[in-house]
């Protein structure tokens, strides 16, 4: 489960914003809509993403929290469609639960996962031109 806040410079609408970069695809929606906002040129946002992960199953199960704080930044748009790039920060990480066959393994656990996160750069980014509706034109990669 992802929840995600939004703070923008410009009076921008969250739902759009989340829509166009974070949402769109992941919608399936059948017939994509064009936005009402359009992203120019300079279009600087700041946003806040918080990632919960979550697994149970009778054998094992985990529970970990992540916030990033985000610049989003509009670099060119043309013909319905902008280049946008996007640097993630990661402000914490953090291994809540760990059991395994009804035992607590969260001190075990916890220690893997902070060496894993330790490893991992704090800050990474990506480009991708986006459609009027959101959708990303091109594979999604990151830099890291």
């Amino acid at each position: 489960m992802a929840s995600s806040h939004f703070f923008a410079k410009r009076n921008l609408s969250t739902t759009t914003i989340a829509a166009l970069l974070l949402a769109a695809s992941a919608l399936g929606q059948s017939q994509p809509t064009e936005l009402r906002y359009k992203l120019v040129p300079g279009d600087r946002l700041t946003y806040r993403e918080i990632f919960d992960r979550e697994a149970k199953s009778p054998e094992r199960g985990f529970h970990a929290h992540a916030v990033f704080i985000n610049q989003l930044v509009v670099i060119d748009s043309s013909g319905g469609q902008s280049l946008v790039g996007i640097e993630r920060n990661r402000q914490s990480a953090e291994m809540l639960e760990s059991h395994e066959r009804g035992k607590d393994t969260l001190v075990e656990q916890k220690a893997i996962y902070d060496q894993a996160v330790a490893q991992r750069p704090k800050h990474f980014s990506d480009t991708n031109i986006y459609s009027a509706t959101g959708e990303a034109e091109l594979p999604l990669q990151v830099v890291r």
